[in-house]
């Protein structure tokens, strides 16, 4: 259920001011542009007052949530609770640094989530100092809002640079030259691509060659010393003299031989020889052609090596030619491809048909986003202004910065309205439709009574803000003074009725605040020092009046081992905590200390409980976080608001 905001009917222009320190708080009911409907996410309500004296008066319960988890810390606490809330919520926190660091937080969380937010503070410097800390953060779109009264040029350059005057054409120019980058950066890619793939084709066809070449160089031996060719010169002559030689022997070796010795010359017995002139030519001759063989052969080995040699020579020039282009593209490749080159893998960034369809595939889509800013033209900066995230302003910016003009009907997720205090009724009318959901932050203490000539004077009414903390709070613990107190009673519910403190006799340090509603006496709340442990004071609660105050996180995660079953929450999931005793086979995991204390663990002993009673035993005893106020504590830090 939704809370009803007043409805922004079409009616005059109505001013609501109340004072605050610095300037006053002026709001209007001015749209500037805006439709009068209502934003189509706010449910309207029948009468204009109708929701927020209703809920003042009590007649109207706000529905509960579930904070979102975080970790056991105050302002992460407290971060959380706020983003559950679905409508209005109390920030306590008189102390401006802290509220805002708060702010800080809560925008990058809003942001984070998907959220718009805007920011009304009453103070120029506030929101200044805000945009100023979230500027740096690229990721969020801020722009500072600002009044007819404001001097565009007075903030510092960042702020002055994100107001929407100038953040929508320098956002608009920023999109155009970074399209533009983009679109030269993949063209260039595209190219460097293309000339890197012609080159590691040259590199495969060099490398190719290369290894043919290598080859052949090893076979030329053997294809010469197989297929010599035709002999040399010198050989065809040696070979020509070799068969005159031939020739000449043969015709001696026909010639009339004679006989030797008296038997061969009588009777013709013994041994023929030559004539000893043939004799001797014949010598000469076998000794000239074994010469000539000889010459012929050494011939035939010299020419076979020459051309062995001839040939290696040849391809050992087209090796270094092939080594010298392979040098020549590397050398290229590591120019387009640097990365590549330091990490020595040139040889395995090869591209891809894969890689060069995405390269053309996010050009033509760089390309398509340049024409399309180009085609913006004088429309792209109001354009750029609906993206904005976050919005910073004062109140008379509302009516005046052309932000809100450009954003029109859509409403913010949340509207924080700092310094609350010096908010009204009809000023928070006139700021509801801007939102569907409210952070009221600031001093929500009712205002002091003052004095004049020594003795009081009529005391003021209650601010706004106070009327709504007492009325939203359903806060259990909480440090007052320097008691560390547990309301058993909201504050809203036992009205005005004054408290009596009562010690106890056994615990004198332990007081319990009385009061009496309707008549009948009622325990409203329950004073321990400031100083006792958390778990200290819950123990006592159970062990005096039966108390079980616990205080969860979201949805718990069920285990069961030997001894006990443990629902655990997992924000507080092995976070230090102590164990308190509560019923008969049930221990509690505190952890956390004071106010913010959460419960971390429930055990049930397995010898009392089974599973299904234990889930009913809790499901029982945990009440929805109801309190929509928080009392952020003041920081000490002397730069605050840079603190992350």
């Amino acid at each position: 259920m939704r809370p009803e905001p007043p409805p922004n009917t079409n009616e005059p222009r109505r001013e609501a001011t109340l004072h605050g320190p610095s300037m006053p708080f002026t709001l209007s009911s001015r749209t500037h542009g805006r439709s009068t409907t209502e934003p189509q996410n706010v449910i309207p309500g029948p009468a204009r007052r109708s929701w927020l004296s209703r809920l003042l008066a009590g007649e109207l319960a706000l529905p509960p949530f579930a904070p979102c988890p975080a970790r056991p810390h105050a302002e992460a606490a407290t971060l959380s609770r706020l983003l559950g809330c679905p409508d209005l919520f109390v920030l306590d926190c008189p102390d401006s640094a802290a509220r805002e660091r708060h702010f800080l937080n809560l925008a990058r969380a809003a942001a984070e989530r998907g959220e718009r937010l805007l920011i009304v503070t009453p103070d120029p410097t506030v929101a200044d100092r805000l945009v100023e800390a979230l500027a740096p953060d690229r990721a969020l779109r801020v722009i500072r809002a600002l009044a007819d009264d404001e001097n565009p040029v007075r903030p510092s350059p960042a702020v002055s640079r994100l107001t929407a005057t100038h953040a929508g054409a320098t956002r608009a120019e920023q999109l155009r030259r970074e399209a533009a980058q983009t679109a030269s950066r993949l063209a260039t890619r595209l190219s460097n691509f293309e000339r890197g793939a012609e080159c590691h084709a040259k590199l495969e066809s060099i490398e190719a060659e290369r290894r043919e070449a290598i080859e052949r160089r090893s076979r030329i031996e053997a294809e010469v010393r197989a297929n010599p060719g035709a002999p040399p010169t010198r050989c065809r002559e040696i070979q020509s003299e070799r068969e005159s030689i031939r020739l000449r022997r043969a015709e001696l070796e026909r010639m009339p031989a004679t006989k030797s010795g008296i038997l061969s010359r009588l009777f013709g017995l013994g041994k023929t020889a030559p004539a000893p002139d043939a004799a001797l030519e014949l010598k000469s001759l076998a000794e000239r052609d074994a010469a000539l063989a000889a010459e012929c052969e050494a011939e035939s080995s010299r020419g076979i090596a020459d051309e062995i040699a001839s040939r290696q020579e040849s391809l050992n020039r087209r090796l270094a030619e092939l080594e010298a282009d392979a040098k020549r593209i590397d050398v290229i490749l590591r120019e387009l491809h640097p990365q590549a080159a330091s990490e020595d893998t040139i040889e395995n960034s090869s591209p891809s048909r894969a890689t060069r369809a995405e390269l053309e595939r996010e050009l033509a889509v760089a390309r398509t986003r340049d024409e399309e800013l180009a085609a913006a033209g004088a429309d792209l900066p109001r354009r750029l202004l609906l993206e904005t995230q976050i919005v910073v302003g004062t109140p008379g910016s509302v009516d005046s910065d052309p932000i809100f003009a450009a954003l029109g009907e859509r409403p913010f997720e949340r509207l924080v309205l700092d310094r609350a205090e010096e908010l009204n009724d009809a000023a928070f009318d006139c700021f509801t439709p801007l939102a569907s959901r409210w952070i009221l932050a600031g001093d929500a203490s009712p205002p002091a009574t003052p004095i004049a000539n020594g003795r009081p004077r009529r005391a003021p009414e209650p601010t706004l803000l106070h009327r709504l903390a007492l009325r939203l709070d359903r806060e259990p613990w909480r440090i007052v003074g320097n008691r560390l107190v547990v309301r058993l009673v909201p504050l809203a519910d036992r009205g005005h009725a004054p408290l009596v403190r009562e010690p106890l006799l056994d615990h004198p340090d332990v007081e319990l605040g009385m009061a009496t509603v309707n008549g009948e006496p009622l325990l409203a709340e329950i004073a321990f020092p400031a100083a006792m442990p958390i778990h200290t004071a819950k123990s006592f609660l159970f062990t005096q009046l039966g108390e079980v105050a616990l205080r969860t996180l979201g949805e718990p995660e069920w285990s069961t081992g030997e001894t006990e079953h443990v629902a655990t929450w997992p924000p507080f999931d092995g976070v230090n905590g102590e164990w308190i005793e509560l019923e008969s086979g049930i221990r509690e995991r505190v952890a956390g200390h004071g106010p913010l204390a959460y419960t971390g663990a429930i055990a049930f002993d397995t010898a009392i409980w089974d599973e299904s009673a234990a889930r009913e035993w809790l499901a029982a005893r945990i009440a929805p976080h109801l309190s929509r106020v928080a009392v952020l504590p003041c920081i000490r830090t002397a730069n605050p608001i840079f603190a992350r």
